[in-house]
């Protein structure tokens, strides 16, 4: 294997058992967040000094990268308080419709305007998505404060890649 498909593998095991910690309750959502984001800038921050790959330019930089900072950490701590207060199945569900959002507001805030391929293959993520989760658990995705968090999740996850872009 080579190391950026050691590195994906890493990312998806992760990725994937996260949510399950973070529904065992614990800890509090907020908590394991900020241990999370902690926990990996412990060990990336270093390596990336030390490899000389941390680099600004340009001081103007600084801003729009502690955005993205703030907009990543908030779509990680409200994604993990929607976990805890629904199932993990729906707080990912809806938290990883950020593409749908990303889309939207590159449409009307942006000049960007969305190919007809992103909207085409969004179309096929959601299905596969229903396929994925069951269209059972979709049809009974209440509307709590956990459903709104779970959107908002998505929301800042959109606004990070904007930001990011």
């Amino acid at each position: 294997m080579t190391k950026p498909r050691i590195a994906l593998f890493i990312g998806i095991l992760c990725i994937s058992i996260f949510p399950v910690i973070v529904k065992m309750n614990l800890t509090s959502g907020l908590i394991s967040a900020f241990y999370r984001m902690a926990i990996a800038t412990a060990i990336i921050f270093p390596i990336a000094i030390y490899q000389k790959k941390l680099k600004v330019d340009n001081i103007k930089m600084l801003l729009p990268m502690m955005i993205c900072g703030v907009l990543f950490a908030s779509d990680i701590a409200v994604w993990n308080v929607s976990i805890q207060n629904s199932s993990a199945t729906q707080a990912t569900l809806l938290t990883n419709l950020s593409p749908i959002w990303v889309g939207i507001f590159s449409f009307v805030f942006l000049s960007y305007r969305p190919r007809k391929s992103f909207w085409i293959g969004t179309l096929i993520a959601l299905m596969g998505m229903m396929v994925f989760v069951g269209i059972d658990t979709i049809l009974e995705l209440s509307l709590d404060f956990a459903f709104f968090l779970g959107i908002l999740s998505g929301l800042f996850y959109a606004l990070y890649i904007l930001a990011s872009k």
